[in-house]
């Protein structure tokens, strides 16, 4: 009977230490396995709260920036895009203007932020997936301006019909026993409609540097010029009496 008992005891043990390890290291194992190809996660990106490489906005890297430095760097990336120079040229004058000051704006100014999973503090599986996602390709996205013909036009127009002129016939009236001829004027006009969407065109294109547009004037000339009036004399050609 000692014996059956000391045997059952032993059995009872064996059985313990069997499952309780197995138990022990079903406990340990995690819930989430990296793949075994990483070995440490100190090369993932997003551990420290920061973007990864092959990341940018613009051409700027966002590499090792966090996400409020991100922004301001794009910011300030922005801004100087919308202080770009407009340099309109029209017969032998010019105007110049900031892209600000014709309207534009920052059209798409969450640009970062819709980046900001790439800084995540995201656990293993996020941040590896972060990675890989990477491996496919750099992202990269751009700064979008918005801009307006008509608020471009109501900037330009002004300085456009200063420098405009109406065609005008020559005429001739008859002041104080003279001949008076009125000449002719040419008409000069600039087309605002194509000189904004030129503009607007230009701006829009983040990678240039300045926006230039020659205005070419449009000529109407008169229908009556003063050559018409060329052979009026303010001499008689000849005069005649008579009695009564």
């Amino acid at each position: 009977m000692r014996h059956l008992k000391r045997i059952t005891v032993t059995l009872g043990s064996v059985l313990l230490l069997t499952f309780g390890s197995a138990f022990a290291v079903f406990a340990e194992e995690p819930a989430e396995s990296a793949p075994a190809s990483v070995q440490s996660t100190d090369s993932l990106p997003n551990k420290t709260g920061t973007f990864p490489a092959n990341v940018s906005v613009n051409g700027i890297s966002l590499e090792g920036m966090t996400l409020e430095e991100a922004n301001t760097a794009v910011s300030i990336e922005a801004e100087r895009l919308l202080e770009r120079n407009v340099h309109l040229t029209y017969s032998d004058q010019a105007l110049d203007q900031s892209l600000t000051s014709l309207g534009f704006t920052w059209a798409n100014p969450n640009v970062v932020n819709d980046l900001s999973s790439y800084v995540s503090r995201g656990n293993f599986i996020v941040r590896y997936k972060a990675m890989k996602e990477l491996e496919q390709g750099p992202v990269s996205q751009s700064i979008e301006l918005a801009g307006d013909t008509e608020q471009i036009k109501s900037v330009i127009s002004p300085a456009l019909e200063a420098a405009s002129s109406t065609a005008r016939d020559a005429s001739v009236t008859r002041e104080n026993g003279q001949f008076v001829i009125t000449p002719d004027q040419t008409g000069i006009s600039y087309d605002a409609d194509a000189a904004a969407s030129s503009i607007l065109s230009q701006a829009l294109d983040v990678s240039a540097e300045s926006i230039n547009y020659n205005a070419e004037a449009i000529i109407t000339e008169p229908s009556i010029t003063a050559d018409v009036f060329s052979n009026f004399s303010n001499t008689p050609l000849g005069s005649s009496t008579t009695g009564f």
